[in-house]
């Protein structure tokens, strides 16, 4: 059984949640890299409750920010295909931590019951560095089959599949601002200390939110 099969059965009510988690877990689809498991959970910072800091938009006027680090935070679109642009270089997704589970979905997905959750830490890297660090949650139950199967087979960013797909979403950007936080600093190849910027998104498909994702990047780069 795939996991589409447990999907399709799950939200026919031909399997409980209890079958669904002891059919998650015999797929095996959990991806950590290895030897860090623990320490990759420590990064999560997507909690049930998403942050309640309004975007800063102080940082938007002045010169402490670039104008591409400003476009960045507040773009629409995903940030896979302006930095390959800025940087002249290919972007990939390096895959820190990714699991499947059946839980509680957080208010903010607005799901109202346990759902079936693709959870996923990414760093996106290019020739030059790692340029973005990346923490998403989505409900697995409205992502299409293709992008179910894509998701666990590759490592494509998730923007490009949709964008493949031509799936009509936007992003509404919750908060953004300048935190500290010295275990993402150091996979962006950052010194403890280091000022990053951050944002947190949801994404919305028609009437259905999608996921949520926050991704952060050293203040320091893309000036």
């Amino acid at each position: 059984m795939d996991l589409n099969e447990i999907i399709v059965l799950y939200s026919a009510g031909e399997l409980s949640g209890y079958e669904v988690k002891e059919r998650i877990n015999a797929l095996g689809i959990t991806q950590t890299e290895s030897g860090r498991g623990a320490e990759n959970a420590s990064l999560w910072t997507l909690q049930d409750e998403l942050p309640a800091t309004q975007p800063d938009r102080s940082l938007l006027h002045g010169e402490v920010l670039s104008l591409f680090q400003k476009i960045l935070l507040t773009t629409d679109g995903t940030v896979t295909d302006l930095i390959s642009l800025y940087k002249n270089e290919s972007i990939k997704v390096d895959i820190i931590d990714q699991e499947i589970v059946f839980a509680d979905a957080p208010a903010y997905l607005q799901c109202g019951r346990e759902a079936l959750l693709l959870k996923r830490i990414v760093l996106l890297k290019g020739p030059s560095g790692n340029h973005v660090y990346a923490e998403s949650i989505f409900v697995i139950e409205r992502l299409s089959e293709t992008i179910r199967e894509r998701l666990l087979e590759t490592n494509l960013p998730i923007g490009l599949l949709w964008k493949e797909e031509r799936l009509e979403s936007h992003r509404e950007i919750l908060t953004y601002y300048i935190e500290r936080e010295d275990k993402v600093s150091a996979l962006l190849g950052q010194p403890a200390g280091s000022d990053l910027l951050s944002r947190t998104y949801l994404i919305h498909n028609k009437q259905s939110v999608l996921g949520a994702i926050t991704e952060k990047f050293p203040l320091t780069s893309f000036r």
